[in-house]
């Protein structure tokens, strides 16, 4: 957000909201690294730390008998937050003087998996939400949780000052805890995964990490303002090209959530683009694919009133063979279809065996590790290959009108340094980050994906950036094409 420095009531208003935006930021902070440091405590690892001060990773997923492939993201997690120091790799974890400090003030975060259960159970005291103690471990998920769910209108945060609610607030607002409450279900078993007591086979697919629903909406939510700009920037190119009859006529939404950003790129073509004044004699057919059978439902009611024709089909990202297969059944052609697609590459299947424990010593960037809805250890190698294996996949579908994608990116970059960011950024990209790697999702670095599609043989048209944390890119919009 951008603060106008005139004084000016607008610029005060501007300026307030900041700074409640930043105590909420730090409030659910708070909660996402209490839950891993909650966990760490009673299974024993956080003892573990302080007793050693500096330890290899092998000898401290020895001494505490856990997951260890687990413990990796939440070792990564701590590292993202400084608990480390900057010289510290797995082979020598050493406490950084704000990890001694934060891990000393573990009683602080004692009870915060709990209140998180009491959360999704619906136990916690929404009806007081504005008097709730935020000190109380017990009370902060029940309040950030019932944030989503109520409408906003101004509450007592931690220093017992009253927020004035704006609309400008509000939309600023919704967005960074709409994410945190939809992940509510993994933070919950954190210390059940650590311990062993939920194995990987238990929660391979479904819905058991997070709210579908909620998901769908707050994904959607992200498609506006200069993202949705961005994107209707190349929407325009193409669908002002001179001859109508050499434009697409198909629109393929992959992961199309509940079918909000089909249906706007649509009425965009329609109202903003010369093909709008075409569309009786040359018709744009959406075609709406999601491999979640709610999102499907959602979509479907979405798109009915739609002054175009429409399908809405069940499909997987991972499989563009036979998803054409399918569509051509239809009678569709891939020569005819601009694809498009918003933070789905990450959510994918795996098709790499991963590495062992044993292999962490060895490689680079070692703390951004991830792990695979099998219990595969993943580095940032075996990724980006996985992420190639998936862009070729693509490659003979996607010509001539190329493939429009806005993906996430990690934030942690060649470069990235936890003692270099601000607490804000902890927050952002421990949200990022923790969420999508307790999910088994594959989020990498803009660099990382840049050289999958660099192998994969795909020309990238167009590149923005549509948000960083720290100046590295968290979320980017590529113009793909063979």
């Amino acid at each position: 957000m951008t603060l106008n420095t005139r004084k000016s009531a607008s610029a005060d208003l501007s300026l307030q909201n900041q700074q409640t935006i930043d105590k909420y930021l730090s409030l659910k902070h708070r909660l996402e690294l209490g839950a891993v440091l909650d966990a760490l405590d009673r299974a024993g690892i956080t003892q573990t730390l302080l007793s050693s001060k500096s330890l290899g990773f092998d000898r401290l997923a020895n001494d505490t008998k856990v997951n260890v492939e687990f413990l990796t993201l939440l070792i990564k997690c701590l590292w993202i937050n400084g608990f480390f120091t900057p010289e510290s790799h797995w082979q020598r974890l050493t406490l950084s003087p704000l990890g001694l400090k934060k891990l000393l003030q573990r009683s602080q975060y004692t009870g915060m998996l709990s209140g998180i259960e009491a959360a999704l159970c619906g136990d916690g005291d929404y009806t007081s939400s504005q008097s709730v103690n935020l000190d109380s471990v017990q009370g902060l998920p029940s309040w950030l949780f019932s944030k989503i769910y109520e409408k906003y209108e101004g509450s007592k945060i931690d220093d017992g000052q009253q927020v004035e609610a704006s609309e400008e607030c509000d939309n600023l607002f919704a967005p960074l805890f709409s994410h945190t409450a939809t992940y509510f279900k993994s933070y919950q078993c954190i210390y059940d995964r650590l311990s062993n007591h939920i194995k990987p086979e238990d929660h391979l697919f479904g819905d058991d990490h997070l709210d579908r629903l909620q998901d769908i909406n707050t994904s959607a939510d992200v498609f506006d303002g200069v993202i949705a700009q961005a994107f209707f920037k190349q929407i325009k190119e193409r669908f002002d090209y001179p001859f109508v009859w050499r434009q697409p006529s198909v629109l393929v939404d992959i992961g199309c959530g509940n079918g909000s950003m089909l249906k706007k790129t649509y009425e965009f073509i329609r109202d903003h683009t010369s093909r709008g004044s075409y569309l009786a004699v040359y018709p744009l057919t959406l075609i709406a694919v999601d491999i979640s059978e709610s999102a499907l439902s959602v979509a479907s009611n979405t798109l009915e009133a739609i002054d175009t024709p429409t399908h809405v089909v069940q499909g997987s990202i991972d499989h563009p063979k036979l998803l054409w297969k399918h569509l051509q059944g239809l009678g569709f052609s891939p020569k005819s279809a601009l694809h498009m697609s918003k933070s789905v590459i990450h959510d994918r299947d795996n098709t790499c065996e991963g590495i062992s424990v044993a292999d962490l010593n060895n490689v680079n960037n070692s703390f951004s590790v991830s792990l695979d809805r099998y219990g595969h250890l993943q580095s940032v190698a075996t990724l980006r290959h996985s992420l190639f294996e998936h862009l070729v996949s693509w490659r003979p579908f996607i010509a001539p009108f190329g493939y429009l994608v806005i993906e996430a990116h990690n934030g942690l970059g060649g470069g990235f340094k936890p003692s270099d960011i601000s607490a804000k950024a902890q927050s952002l990209l421990t949200t990022l980050n923790l969420s999508h790697d307790l999910s088994s999702q594959f989020l990498v670095s803009q660099q990382t994906f840049l050289e999958a599609l660099k192998l994969a043989n795909l020309q990238v048209m167009q590149l923005i950036n549509l948000q960083k944390v720290n100046s590295e890119p968290t979320l980017a919009l590529y113009d793909l094409a063979v």
